[in-house]
């Protein structure tokens, strides 16, 4: 059954209509039949950590993002929330636990801050989790491809139909 469920929704700079521009953009495609929304989830973790500088260390604060599917990490740009809801069908399935995801965020985040440091410091990572979050794409289908558009960036990527099978 495709019940609603509610979601926090990284807002979004890319509407349908300009989704369905980016595609007009690219006419080798033929006429679009449907374009739909699919949910992305990711765990969105505060990082708690602490920096060399010169004779002391400072505390700082980043947000990390692991993606729910594969489990890569990012650190992240601040981002507004929206709470919506969308059906469950729209809503992909995590296949990542918070644990995992966990692991693989502080991991990330270390690694990063050794290179932008230029140290192999102990950082005293904390990794606080806020919230599962879902970003926004844009489903664009055609006869033989569907065209995914990002909702916050506008980038794209084609999916041929005869390899998703």
């Amino acid at each position: 059954m495709n019940k609603k469920e509610n979601l926090k929704l990284i807002n979004k700079n890319i509407s349908s209509e300009d989704a369905i521009n980016i595609a007009k953009s690219n006419n080798m495609f033929g006429d679009a039949f449907n374009i739909g929304e699919s949910f992305y989830p990711y765990f969105h973790f505060q990082v708690n950590y602490q920096a060399p500088f010169l004779l002391a260390r400072k505390q700082l604060k980043i947000d990390c993002l692991i993606d729910g599917l594969n489990g890569q990490a990012a650190t992240s740009d601040i981002f507004l929330l929206k709470n919506i809801e969308a059906y469950s069908d729209d809503i992909l399935n995590k296949k990542v636990n918070r644990e995992r995801a966990q692991i693989s965020g502080k991991r990330y985040v270390i690694n990063s801050l050794s290179r932008k440091f230029k140290s192999i410091s102990n950082f005293n990572v904390i990794m606080n989790f806020k919230s599962t979050v879902y970003k926004s794409f844009w489903v664009i289908e055609y006869e033989n491809i569907s065209l995914i558009v990002d909702s916050i960036n506008g980038s794209q990527k084609v999916i041929e139909l005869s390899d998703a099978v």
